[in-house]
């Protein structure tokens, strides 16, 4: 038992720190390339629907189907070639707020070394700070499994 939780230790600490040192370095490289981010306004040709598993409070008589919903976008690059990605950041609910042929503002690298991304803090940001956040609540869980079972799992108790 005191080498598994060792291990959970000491993985859930690699993991948490391998999450934080990603998110910032892709913050990073977001910051850097800012001054290479061009402006453009795409159009929504197709939306993602994927299926979300419903939450476990919810009673199953009154669980209602949830999907997200992720844009698939259009728009013209610099160099005239027409790109088409999915973004990052959708919507969740029973209905997407996206509909084919809305124009969304969007921001793009003109080299091309980041991937396109809605244009607000939320399609440019929200992934590194969730990726930051999601890094500390495993390196909050190391430490947790430190002080409740450290002395057990490195012998000093």
């Amino acid at each position: 038992m005191r080498y598994f939780v060792g291990f959970m230790m000491f993985a859930f600490l690699l993991v948490g720190s391998g999450l934080v040192i990603a998110a910032v370095r892709e913050f990073i490289r977001k910051f850097y390339r800012m001054t290479y981010f061009r402006r453009a306004t795409g159009s929504v040709v197709k939306i993602e629907k994927k299926r979300q598993i419903p939450s476990a409070d919810s009673s199953f008589r009154h669980r209602k189907t949830q999907y997200s919903f992720f844009p698939v976008i259009k728009f013209k690059h610099l160099s005239g070639e027409e790109i088409i990605f999915q973004s990052e950041i959708g919507d969740a609910g029973t209905n997407s707020k996206y509909r084919v042929g809305q124009r969304l503002a969007i921001v793009y690298d003109i080299d091309n070394k980041l991937p396109p991304m809605i244009n607000s803090f939320t399609g440019v940001w929200l992934p590194v700070i969730l990726q930051t956040v999601g890094g500390m609540v495993f390196i909050g869980g190391a430490a947790l499994i430190y002080f409740a079972f450290g002395a057990k799992i490195f012998g000093n108790g």
